[in-house]
């Protein structure tokens, strides 16, 4: 994992509204919140636009792009720790529960080595 961008979306998350985040959204139908892989895509320098249903990331060309892909590869995440961290695998709540205290805490955890 690259711990310097994990600290970067730790920040963009933390300094964002608590109706900012949502976990069980890459963005929420009027991109207004996101989960952590939405904010990680912000991070990345990916870009929202809006259509008719849910907004889509874009990367620099306009086109559209898988969230938890470019989550994972922009973190130098593995399979199995981008499902544990986009998914919210390493909570016991779903992922409406999550809230971003939760969510902040395990990122914060997992950088320091303390969460899997």
């Amino acid at each position: 994992m690259n711990i310097d961008r994990m600290k970067r979306v730790i920040k963009r998350i933390e300094e964002a509204p608590d109706s900012k985040f949502e976990m069980r959204y890459f963005v929420n139908h009027c991109g207004t919140s996101m989960c952590i892989a939405g904010h990680t895509c912000l991070e990345a320098g990916m870009k929202l636009v809006k259509n008719e249903v849910f907004p889509d990331f874009v990367d620099k060309d306009n086109n559209v792009i898988d969230p938890q892909t470019v989550a994972k590869d922009y973190l130098g995440l593995d399979e199995y720790m981008s499902d544990q961290i986009f998914l919210g695998r390493w909570s016991d709540k779903t992922m409406d529960e999550i809230t971003k205290e939760e969510a902040l805490n395990y990122l914060r955890n997992l950088v320091q080595g303390n969460a899997k």
